[in-house]
C-alpha cells in the first residue's frame, strides 16, 4: 500500500472480517426539598457527626427542620429567643442563570460576613427548590470555611446534564448554620436564588446514527506498467439507503480539485453497519508522463437527489513518482548533504525538547516547560548511543539526510518486495508523494543532532531500522506483524531489537487480541528480547477523541468519543500506551483517553494556529507532508529549502516516539533495566498535566453520575487520570530515579489464574447508581503489587454504548474501563469485551472489587451475564 495522508488520517485498513483496522494516530451531601423532599435530611448533619466539639445552636437546628421541609411537631418554646448578636452574614450566587448542558460554566457562590473574626467560621450551607443537588447541579462544597482575618469564602455550582424534558428549575441556596466560632451568629438567615436553563432532550441516540460512509486505502499493487489499487468504502454505524459513488482521481497537481487526468469511479451498493466493500481501480501507467510526481484522490458523494454532492469527512490521499521509465520509483534518493558539527536550524523551535514558548512556525505559542522534561539531557545527554530502535509503521526513507547517520546497515525490511515492482527486501521505501508517516516518526525519535540539517530527535545517536508493517499485503499481514515486532531471528532480524515503536491505532471496536498472534508474540518479547530483560513496545493511544462517527452529545467534548481501549493492543499489560498533549501542557485535542494509558507525551495540535511537531518529512520539495499541508515551515524557504521537513506532524503517533526516544536514552545509562523497570520508572516520575481537570457529571435518575474522573491518586500514592494516565513523562528526573533504582527489583512477573463472577443480572435502565456486583479475590501472595488489572467483561444490551463500566479496589480507588457514549460501541448489542486499567498499579490485588454499570441513556435495559478480573503482579520494594 502507498496510500499516505495527513498525521490524523487513516492509512491502513486490515483484516476487516476481524474488524481490525488499523491507522497512524497522528486523548453532595446536601440535600434538596421539592421533588425528593428531605430525602437526604440526615445528610445535612454530615459535617457535625463525629467531628469536634462543634454543636448546632437551637435556634438553626429549628432553621434546618423549616428548609429542610421535615418538620415534625414539636415544642419549640426554648428556639423563641434571637441570636446574640455577631457577624453578619449574606449569601450571593453569580450568575444566577445556568445552561444545563453548559459544562464548563459554573455559578459562584460567595458567603460574606460583615467583619473578620478571630478565628475561623464553618458556615453551613442548604438547598431547597426543584433543582436538586446531587440531581441536577453538584455544589463543591456544602460547608465553607472563612478563615481568621477574612470576610468570605466562595465555592461552585456545576450544572449536570441530564436526557429529562423539564423546563427551567430554580434552587435557593440558604446558610443554615454557623459553627466553629462562638463569637459569631447570625441575625435573619440569609437566601440566594438561582435558575438552571433546561436545553431539552438529546436525539434519541437508537435512531439519530448518521450514514457516516468512510474511504480508505486497501492493498495496492505495483506493477511494471499499473498500479492496482484496491480501496474501501467502510460503513461506521448505520445502514446506508441512498445511492452512492466512490471516485478515485489522479493528478499532477498536490491540490486534487485542479482538473484529473485520470478519473474512476464505482457504484457502492447498501453496506451493513460496521461493515466495508473493497474496489479496485487500475491506474495505467502509460498514461501518464514519465520523470513528474502525481497525487491521488479517493472520496465518496451520496448521489441521492435530496442531498447530491454531499461529501462525508471521509477522504483518503495516495500519491507516487514516476521515473525516466515511466515506472513508479521505489528507491529512496537524497537531496540533501548533512554537515557534522554544524548547527541544527530547526531544534530552536522544537518545543516538544524544550518549551520556552516557541511558535514551532504556528500562530501561537505555547507555555514555558511543557515538555518533555529534559533540558539537561539535551545539553548533556544521554543521547541514545548503541540502543536499538525499531519503527514498525508505513516505511522509512533509509537514505534521508537527518535520519541516514543512524540507520543500521541491512536491518530494515520492506515486507512488500513481493508485491512491488522494484522494491528491495532491505528498503522499506514508501513510493508515496504525499507523506511517509514511518519517516516523520523516526525524526522525531531519533533524528541526528549536530549535523547542520533539521532538528534533532530525542535520542539522536539510537540506531534505527523500519518494518514496513502497514504497509504489508494483507496475505502476508500476519506474518508481517510476528517478523517485525520480536518474532523473526533472519531477513528480517527483530529479536535483537531493544524498543518497539508503533504509531498505529485501530479505528474502534470492541476486540480482543489475538491470543497467539498478539498476545503471544508480545508476551514472548517480553519475556525472552534483550537477553531475557524484555524489549520496550511503546504503543500510541489513538487520534479518537472527538471522532463521533454517529452522534456527538455534548458531553462527548469533555470525555471523548473513541476510547483507547477500543483498540485490541492497547490492552495488553506488555505495552505502554501513550496519549499526546498539546504546547500548552493539556490533553491534545485528538489524543484518545483512557483507562489503559501509561503516559502522555508531546503530540501538539495542528501546526497552523497552534504548534504541532516539527520532524522529518520525505525528502523532496514536492514529495511529503509538506505537499499535502503547506501550512509553517513547508513555506519557509530558507530554512527548508528541499521541503524535507514539517512543522505539522501530530498525532498520538508524534507521543509515541517520544517516549520512545527516551527510553532510549534510559537504556544507554542502565541497559539492564528490564521493561517492567522502565515503565515503573516512567510511572515514578511522571509530571502532572492539568491538575485541577474536574470530573464529568451527569444526572440519571435524581442522581448525580461521573462518566470522568478527576485525577484519582491511588492506595500505592499514584496519581492517575483517564486523559493522560500518570502524567507527562519526564526525562531528567527518569535518568536521575533510575541512577538510584536496582534493575530487576520489581519481583517475579506472574500472570495470576482469572477470578470470576458468573451471577446474572439485569442492569438498571437510566439509573445513576446503575448495577454493582462484587467479587473477593484471595489467595494472593500478601505482598503482591498490581502491574495490570484486565476486566474480562459478557454483556448483553440493545445500545452498548449506553453503558459506563467501572472498577472499584479494595483500597476505594475507582477507574473507569469504559466510558458511557464511547462509539466503538455503536450498533453492539452483545459485547465480550478484554478492559485493561492502569490506575490501581501498585495496590495489593486481595480483598473485594467492585464492578459497577451505569445505563446512561433512556429506553433500553440490558443484562450482565459474566464477569471475571486478572491481574499482571510483581512484587515491589
Amino acid at each position: 500500500m502507498f496510500l499516505s495522508s495527513a498525521g490524523f488520517s487513516l492509512l491502513k485498513f486490515h483484516n476487516l472480517l476481524k474488524s481490525k483496522v488499523f491507522f497512524p494516530s497522528f486523548s453532595i451531601g446536601l440535600a434538596g426539598c421539592g421533588k425528593r423532599a428531605g430525602r437526604l435530611a440526615g445528610a445535612w448533619l454530615h459535617p457535625y457527626a463525629g467531628g469536634g466539639t462543634a454543636r448546632l445552636p437551637a435556634w438553626s437546628s429549628w432553621l434546618l427542620c423549616v428548609i429542610a421541609g421535615v418538620c415534625e411537631e414539636s415544642d419549640r418554646s426554648g428556639e423563641a429567643n434571637p441570636p446574640p448578636e455577631g457577624a453578619v452574614a449574606t449569601i450571593s450566587v453569580t450568575p444566577a442563570e445556568l445552561e444545563e448542558q453548559a459544562f464548563n460554566k459554573t455559578a459562584r457562590v460567595t458567603v460574606t460576613i460583615s467583619k473578620a473574626l478571630d478565628g475561623p467560621l464553618d458556615v453551613h450551607l442548604a438547598a431547597s427548590g426543584d433543582a436538586i443537588a446531587g440531581g441536577d447541579y453538584d455544589l463543591e462544597d456544602a460547608t465553607l470555611t472563612i478563615a481568621a482575618g477574612e470576610t468570605s469564602a466562595s465555592t461552585e455550582i456545576r450544572p449536570l446534564r441530564d436526557f429529562e424534558e423539564e423546563g427551567a428549575e430554580s434552587a435557593e441556596l440558604r446558610i443554615s448554620a454557623l459553627s466553629g466560632n462562638a463569637d459569631a451568629a447570625i441575625g435573619t438567615p440569609a437566601a440566594s436564588g438561582f435558575t438552571i436553563l433546561d436545553q431539552g432532550r438529546f436525539p434519541n441516540p437508537k435512531t439519530a446514527l448518521a450514514a457516516d460512509l468512510l474511504a480508505f486505502a486497501g492493498d495496492t499493487a505495483i506493477l511494471a506498467d499499473r498500479i492496482v489499487l484496491q480501496a474501501l468504502v467502510y460503513n461506521w454505524g448505520a445502514v446506508r439507503s441512498s445511492p452512492t459513488v466512490m471516485g478515485v482521481l489522479v493528478n499532477d497537481q498536490p491540490d486534487w480539485r485542479q482538473s484529473s487526468l485520470w478519473y474512476g469511479e464505482a457504484n457502492v451498493p447498501a453496506i451493513d453497519p460496521k461493515g466495508g466493500v473493497f474496489f479496485s481501480f487500475a491506474i495505467p501507467l502509460g498514461e501518464l508522463a514519465p520523470e513528474r510526481d502525481y497525487y491521488g484522490l479517493i472520496d465518496v458523494l451520496e448521489v441521492a437527489e435530496e442531498r447530491r454532492g454531499r461529501r462525508y469527512t471521509n477522504q483518503d490521499y495516495f500519491g507516487f513518482s514516476l521515473n525516466a521509465s515511466g515506472r513508479v520509483v521505489m528507491r529512496c534518493h537524497a537531496d540533501a548533504e548533512a554537515a557534522p558539527g554544524a548547527a541544527d536550524p530547526l531544534v530552536a523551535e522544537q518545543w516538544h525538547l524544550v518549551n520556552r514558548r516557541q511558535r514551532a512556525f504556528a500562530d501561537q505559542a505555547g507555555a514555558s516547560g511543557e515538555d518533555l522534561g529534559m533540558a539537561a539531557a539535551v545539553t548533556d545527554g544521554p543521547f541514545g548511543q548503541g540502543v536499538r530502535i525499531a519503527i514498525a509503521d508505513t516505511g522509512l526513507e533509509i537514505c534521508h539526510p537527518d535520519l541516514a547517520a543512524n540507520i543500521e546497515a541491512d536491518a530494515s525490511h520492506n515486507f512488500n518486495s513481493g508485491h512491488w515492482a522494484g522494491a528491495r527486501n532491505n528498503d522499506p521505501f514508501l513510493p508515496s508523494t504525499m507523506g511517509d508517516h514511518g519517516t516523520s516518526v523516526a525524526g522525531v525519535a531519533a533524528a541526528a543532532a549536530n549535523n547542520g540539517v533539521g532538528g534533532r530527535g530525542v535520542a539522536p545517536r539510537a540506531q534505527l531500522r523500519g518494518f514496513n508493517l502497514l504497509a504489508a499485503h494483507d496475505d502476508d499481514w500476519e506474518f508481517a506483524f510476528t517478523d517485525a515486532l520480536g518474532g523473526s531471528g533472519a531477513r528480517p532480524n527483530s529479536t535483537d531489537v531493544d524498543i518497539f515503536n508503533l504509531s498505529f491505532a485501530s479505528l474502534g471496536d470492541e476486540g480482543n487480541p489475538d491470543p497467539d498472534l498478539e498476545a503471544g508474540l508480545l508476551r514472548n518479547g517480553v519475556r525472552n528480547l534483550r537477553q531475557g530483560r524484555g524489549a520496550i513496545y511503546v504503543k500510541a493511544a489513538g487520534n479518537g477523541f472527538g471522532a463521533c462517527r454517529s452522534l456527538r452529545r455534548s458531553v462527548n467534548n469533555e470525555i471523548g468519543c473513541l476510547s483507547a481501549n477500543a483498540d485490541a493492543l492497547n490492552n495488553l499489560p506488555y505495552l505502554m500506551v501513550v496519549g499526546g498533549f498539546n504546547a500548552a501542557g493539556r490533553r491534545a485535542s485528538y489524543s484518545s483517553a483512557g483507562a489503559n494509558l501509561w503516559v502522555s507525551a508531546p503530540s501538539g495540535e495542528y501546526g497552523s494556529s497552534f504548534p504541532a511537531i516539527i520532524t522529518t518529512d520525505q525528502a523532496g520539495i514536492r514529495r511529503g507532508y509538506d505537499a499535502l499541508i503547506p501550512v509553517g515551515l513547508a513555506n519557509n524557504a530558507s530554512l527548508n529549502p528541499r521541503g524535507d521537513y514539517i512543522s505539522t506532524f501530530n498525532g498520538t503517533s508524534a507521543a509515541a516516539p517520544n517516549v520512545a526516544g527516551a527510553v532510549a536514552l534510559l537504556l544507554e545509562v542502565h541497559p539492564e533495566l528490564t521493561w517492567r523497570d522502565v515503565k515503573h520508572i516512567l510511572a515514578k516520575t511522571a509530571r502532572q498535566l492539568d491538575p485541577d481537570a474536574p470530573a464529568v457529571r451527569y444526572g440519571f435518575g435524581g442522581r448525580g453520575y461521573s462518566l470522568l474522573l478527576p485525577w484519582v491518586t491511588n492506595a500505592a500514592g499514584y496519581r492517575f487520570h483517564n486523559h493522560y494516565g500518570f502524567g507527562a513523562i519526564d526525562v531528567d528526573a527518569a535518568l536521575a530515579y533510575a541512577a538510584a533504582h536496582q534493575p530487576d527489583s520489581l519481583g517475579e512477573f506472574v500472570e495470576a489464574p482469572p477470578f470470576g463472577n458468573s451471577t446474572g443480572a439485569a442492569i438498571p435502565n437510566h439509573q445513576g447508581d446503575g448495577l454493582r456486583q462484587r467479587l473477593t479475590v484471595s489467595g494472593l501472595p500478601a505482598a503482591a503489587n498490581i502491574e495490570a488489572v484486565t476486566l474480562e467483561i459478557d454483556l448483553t444490551h440493545p445500545f452498548t454504548n449506553d453503558l459506563g463500566i467501572h472498577l472499584i479496589s479494595p483500597a476505594g480507588t475507582e477507574s473507569v474501563l469504559n466510558p458511557a457514549f464511547n462509539e466503538a460501541l455503536a450498533g453492539n448489542a452483545d459485547l465480550d469485551w478484554q478492559l485493561l486499567s492502569n490506575a490501581f498499579y501498585g495496590e495489593s490485588p486481595n480483598g473485594e472489587w467492585l464492578l459497577k454499570i451505569v445505563d446512561a441513556a433512556p429506553g433500553d435495559a440490558g443484562r450482565l451475564n459474566s464477569w471475571r478480573l486478572r491481574f499482571a503482579l510483581g512484587t515491589h520494594p
